[in-house]
């Protein structure tokens, strides 16, 4: 796909404009994004490990790394304030885990119908440990911020979903659970492209989206904290270096699937949000997730010419799945919470679905 094409699609479908609507849950008080666009960073191989002035985006060397993501820095106008539905925990038939656990942490549609309460629930996260020992319990979540942003890394244990603030709070803590777990994605993705003999254009652009992540989980963090809220602690368990097919399946669904799409949505969202500190965000997120999503389809294109028809036919196959995913678990939100941060209704969202899947999934 030729540099900048997504970007001049995503102008081409994204609605200009919403009615003005009060933000949800009152004023947001956050720092000044341009402040957080510098990330000082070390040269070489080490800037795969970011260093920031915030302790708790390093990432930590061992056999499970952690972004914690824990900041008390701003006022909580928020806090307890109701978010409906709230998040509900039911047990899981332990008879009902497959032989080797599940591909990803979360799951979504007809799964989540099926152990949920009620059909509110799109996103369901597990299943774990019971806290009494015995059993195994699932998370059920009203997800209704499409596939989030950044990538998901292989090994990303699920996330707890956080007990306070309100809509909007709830909504960037869970996008900044997701931005810095991408760090750990395109830190990996840089240290096997080069690993493969990519070239070095991939590689420098996949080390640039980990910083690009770093500031993102920064900025969403401090938002999830206006109102009241905080990510829960990323951990991700350490694999070893992956196949080429391997690679191209996690680069078709967390990339040219799921990335892009979340990209589109950040630009749509830097248009569309009516609290004004978000709109500023997504204004410095958005370009940098296009950008993203351009690397995962270079490297799509890279990794082509270096697979079997076999193994290609997989990669598609897989593409294929994440696609019908996403559709499945499209989702209402809030009309509050959907104005504040900008996100298109339900039959918006079926539309960019169905207008991304014609033009660059097919």
């Amino acid at each position: 796909m030729p540099r900048r094409a997504l970007a001049r699609f995503f102008e081409r479908v994204v609605v200009a404009s919403l009615p003005l609507v009060v933000p949800a849950c009152g004023g947001t008080k956050t720092s000044d994004a341009a402040a957080d666009m510098s990330v000082p960073t070390t040269g070489g191989d080490a800037d795969l490990a970011v260093s920031t002035e915030d302790s708790d985006l390093a990432v930590v060397v061992g056999p499970v790394h952690d972004l914690a993501s824990n900041s008390t820095d701003m006022a909580d106008p928020c806090v307890n304030a109701p978010i409906d539905p709230p998040p509900a925990t039911v047990p899981f038939p332990a008879s009902d885990v497959p032989d080797g656990g599940f591909s990803m942490p979360c799951q979504a549609a007809a799964f989540c119908n099926k152990y949920c309460p009620g059909i509110e629930y799109t996103t369901c996260c597990g299943p774990y440990a019971s806290s009494s020992g015995s059993g195994y319990e699932l998370d059920c979540i009203l997800d209704c911020s499409g596939p989030g942003p950044g990538r998901r890394p292989s090994g990303l244990v699920a996330e707890t979903t956080p007990e306070h603030g309100c809509a909007v709070g709830r909504y960037f803590a869970h996008a900044a659970h997701l931005e810095a777990a991408s760090v750990h994605a395109f830190r990996r993705l840089a240290r096997e492209l080069a690993l493969h003999g990519a070239p070095a254009a991939l590689v420098a652009d996949a080390r640039r989206a980990l910083r690009d992540e770093v500031r993102h989980a920064r900025m969403t963090r401090r938002l999830a904290a206006a109102h009241g809220s905080a990510p829960p602690r990323v951990r991700v368990t350490e694999n070893a270096p992956r196949t080429l097919e391997a690679i191209a399946v996690e680069n078709a669904v967390e990339g040219c699937v799921r990335e892009t799409f979340a990209a589109l949505l950040a630009v749509y969202q830097a248009r569309a949000a009516t609290d004004p500190a978000v709109r500023d965000a997504m204004t410095h997120i958005a370009p940098d997730e296009t950008r993203h999503a351009e690397l995962a389809w270079a490297v799509d294109d890279w990794l082509r010419t270096k697979l079997s028809r076999v193994a290609r036919r997989r990669v598609a196959a897989a593409r294929r799945a994440a696609v019908a995913e996403l559709v499945a678990g499209a989702a209402e939100c809030p009309p509050s919470l959907a104005q504040a941060v900008g996100l298109p209704n339900l039959a918006q969202t079926r539309a960019l679905l169905e207008e991304t899947r014609r033009s660059l999934w097919s």
